[in-house]
């Protein structure tokens, strides 16, 4: 799936969720979410390739439009949290965390995997480790979903 699939499939879902100036904390902790999830699956695979990148700037080109954060913002979310993920598990559980921040949010939660999805679809290959990372967290969201709040 190219990165104008996703901006087109994605960007409608964003424009509902976050389009009113109300919904900036929530912008904000999707786009922490989708950042720190796109980076745990681009470097599952051991490397995060520059189509990967490209992909998650693709989440950050369509908060640009929708005026909620710079997209500059967000690839420099992208690239601390691949750095972060590629130093040790202990971070990587910590990117887990504030992937589950969106767990209590059906759509966000949604919106969070088909953007993981298609981080790992973008060099091309799904690597089992890549498919292995998304399912780890889509059962986390799970869990923490099921959680009492």
């Amino acid at each position: 799936m190219s990165g104008k699939f996703l901006r087109t499939a994605i960007f409608k879902k964003f424009r509902d969720a976050y389009g009113s100036r109300e919904s900036k904390v929530r912008a904000a902790r999707m786009l922490n979410a989708a950042m720190a999830g796109s980076a745990l699956v681009a470097v599952a695979d051991g490397h995060a390739c520059f189509d990967e990148g490209a992909e998650a700037g693709n989440v950050a080109d369509i908060l640009e439009a929708l005026q909620v954060f710079d997209p500059l913002t967000g690839v420099a979310l992208y690239n601390d949290y691949v750095h972060r993920a590629r130093e040790s598990e202990e971070e990587r559980a910590i990117l887990r965390d504030i992937v589950q921040e969106v767990a209590n949010d059906e759509d966000e939660r949604a919106m969070l995997i088909e953007i993981c999805r298609a981080i790992s679809r973008a060099d091309g290959t799904v690597a089992p480790e890549e498919r292995q990372e998304i399912s780890f967290i889509e059962s986390c969201l799970r869990l923490r979903e099921n959680m009492p709040k």
